[in-house]
């Protein structure tokens, strides 16, 4: 069971990663670093959030440690990530570290837990969270589309 467990969190990781990536791609040059209300996060923050939490998760997963989290409040962009190549390539650098620290990981050991600082998760929960966290914030790309009056499908694309 471990094995089809470590296969499914895997195709799960790179599913969320390809579907944020073409919800990204669809969002207007003009709108990546835009906030609709001046106070909603705007895309390129939050998809620079999920790069930095994808590597903190795979360093984790590869047994790392991390340091304290560096941000106060909302994440938000440094300006040589505020592009969207830069952004799609993170984002794609980000999922390939997950995956390969989720394939170099022993399968019979996903229930291991691992401290974290919000307290311990095991090995399959950390990744699974890759996966939820990815799918919330295109959720939020898809939400901003929207606003902004597309009203695609990108992510079935």
């Amino acid at each position: 069971m471990s094995n089809e467990l470590k296969q499914h969190l895997r195709k799960r990781i790179e599913d969320w990663g390809q579907s944020f990536a073409k919800d990204l791609k669809a969002i207007p040059e003009e709108h990546l670093g835009a906030s609709p209300s001046g106070i909603a996060r705007a895309p390129i923050d939050f998809t620079y959030e999920v790069a930095v939490v994808n590597r903190r998760i795979a360093n984790r997963i590869g047994g790392g440690e991390n340091p304290p989290w560096p941000f106060e409040g909302w994440v938000t962009a440094p300006e040589e990530f505020r592009d969207r190549d830069k952004a799609l390539a993170e984002l794609d650098e980000s999922v390939q570290a997950v995956v390969a620290a989720l394939d170099a990981f022993p399968a019979e050991k996903l229930s291991e837990e691992v401290e974290t600082p919000n307290g311990p998760y095991t090995v399959a929960g950390l990744a699974d969270m890759v996966g939820t966290h990815m799918a919330y914030h295109d959720g939020q790309l898809n939400y901003l589309q929207s606003l902004y009056g597309d009203n695609n499908i990108h992510w079935q694309d």
